[in-house]
């Protein structure tokens, strides 16, 4: 699927249930709602919540993201990682290699930075089971063409306050001092 729109990004977000960053997020919101960006929903199923009409909505997996190499700007991943642990059908202690990296994660990470854009970004937060995939944090993204920010207890209102969550989200989600709480940026480079 081509996603691209004449002078606008182009935000996705995967699986993002029935909680869309844009219930969260008021930075990520008002550019959407202020014409300057584009916004889009994958997930495995169809969401109930009204906020993501038919055309915001693709259905469609990690595994396989619907979208064509090199047209994200930026894309937004809440809890995914962990969800994907605990699933039925997910090998909740993968053989990890030298690297740190599963193959099944290492394909999905591949698939991330397959659709992003060279510049774009992938913002991936954990806040409901962070502890069962701490090891987003350590390992290494060279080869998949990321750098990575890290932002956990110390500098997590920081990446909270660039983006606006919202107040409420925040006394809902997070209680300082973040215990185990974190979101990262990978930047394609």
């Amino acid at each position: 699927m081509n996603c691209e729109y004449s002078g606008k990004k182009v935000i996705v977000e995967i699986g993002p249930g029935d909680a869309p960053v844009l219930d969260s997020f008021r930075e990520v919101t008002s550019r959407v709602a202020g014409g300057t960006a584009k916004y889009l929903a994958i997930d495995k199923y169809k969401p109930r919540d009204s906020l993501l009409r038919p055309k915001l909505f693709v259905q469609g997996a990690i595994s396989s993201i619907p979208l064509l190499s090199d047209t994200v700007d930026e894309l937004w991943l809440m809890n995914v990682f962990a969800v994907l642990r605990l699933k039925d059908d997910f090998d909740c202690s993968p053989v990890r290699n030298q690297s740190g990296i599963s193959s099944q994660d290492r394909h999905y990470l591949g698939e991330l930075a397959r659709v992003t854009k060279l510049g774009g970004i992938i913002n991936i937060g954990e806040y409901y089971n962070p502890d069962i995939v701490k090891w987003l944090m350590e390992i290494d993204y060279k080869d998949f063409a990321l750098e990575k920010t890290v932002f956990t207890d110390v500098n997590l209102a920081e990446f909270l306050k660039k983006y606006q969550m919202i107040p409420e989200r925040v006394s809902l989600f997070f209680k300082p001092p973040y215990p185990d709480t974190f979101f990262m940026t990978l930047t394609k480079v």
